[in-house]
């Protein structure tokens, strides 16, 4: 696995205080103009699933922005 990777799964365990051995793997997605993330379901429904649901995701955006933050509780830049 790459380093740069590890790096960011620890960071994102201590975060989420999940350790990495109970994560998926990273998954890293580029959206074309006008494209963008539709809210969905990330759960099973059938009790045979229901132990592999997930508790939570983490979403992080990689590109630069005009203006920000976004988030309500981030540091002004």
């Amino acid at each position: 696995m790459n380093d740069l990777v590890k790096r960011v799964e620890q960071r994102i365990a201590s975060w989420s205080q999940i350790p990495v051995s109970h994560g998926e793997p990273m998954q890293v997605l580029r959206y074309e103009i006008g494209q963008e993330y539709q809210p969905h379901f990330d759960y099973f429904f059938h009790k045979g699933g229901s132990a592999n649901n997930r508790i939570a995701t983490v979403l992080m955006y990689l590109s630069d922005v005009e203006v920000g933050p976004l988030c309500t509780n981030a540091p002004p830049r």
